[in-house]
């Protein structure tokens, strides 16, 4: 009879394994079996959202459409005609030209002020803009546009061209209540007493005096 002895166990090498191994080793399986499930592709996850408009303030105005630059540069003069830094607001106007949604896109320094096509195009369709307005102010008092304010208004005009909407004016607004209108060409001045505007537009209105009224209205819109 043959006795066949089984080697003994060495004890000495047996380790305890790592502390979290299990977790990571059930990671490792439900990934290879995920993987499988969709083919060995990786997928990535998309997110669903919802763009809102967060009302974050309000204000009271007298119900007037602003069709005319006289209208806006008489809203924002009195506050930003003596403000030491640049601030650039883009205002959404409903079908009957008249202010829906007002927000600030960008304060800057004393000479400058970067604002976002992109951000103005974004702020207009979330609030179911049907034109839109821009405004900012300079501080050095002089009102009229730079070669950038030129091109921001072009660029800002484009893209609401390629989705349907329209920029009625870009407005500047300098200091001492005067502004200019980029889309009519013109300077504005406001009277503050009142609240009525006066026309520094001799060339193109002779004879009508300094203080004469004058309300360069909007085209109708569609």
């Amino acid at each position: 009879m043959t006795c066949v002895m089984e080697s003994p166990v060495n004890l000495s090498i047996a380790r305890a394994p790592p502390a979290g191994a299990g977790r990571r080793q059930k990671k490792m399986e439900l990934k290879e079996d995920l993987m499988k499930m969709a083919g060995n592709k990786k997928k990535k996850r998309i997110e669903f959202v919802r763009m809102t408009q967060e009302r974050v303030g309000a204000a009271y105005t007298d119900v007037m459409p602003w069709n005319s630059p006289e209208r806006v540069v008489d809203t924002f003069g009195p506050f930003l005609g003596n403000s030491a830094v640049e601030y650039f607001f883009a205002a959404a106007l409903n079908c009957r030209a008249e202010p829906a949604a007002i927000q600030l896109m960008g304060v800057g320094g004393v000479d400058s002020c970067q604002a976002n096509v992109a951000d103005i195009l974004k702020f207009a369709l979330v609030s179911n803009a049907h034109s839109i307005i821009l405004v900012h102010n300079h501080p050095s008092g002089y009102p009229g546009p730079s070669r950038e304010d030129r091109t921001l208004t072009c660029r800002v005009e484009e893209a609401c061209q390629m989705v349907g909407l329209k920029l009625t004016d870009h407005i500047i607004i300098g200091g001492d209540g005067y502004g200019y209108s980029i889309h009519g060409e013109t300077y504005v001045e406001i009277r503050n007493t009142g609240g009525t505007a006066g026309c520094l537009d001799r060339e193109r209105h002779p004879g009508k005096g300094e203080n004469h009224l004058c309300t360069r209205e909007y085209p109708r819109l569609a």
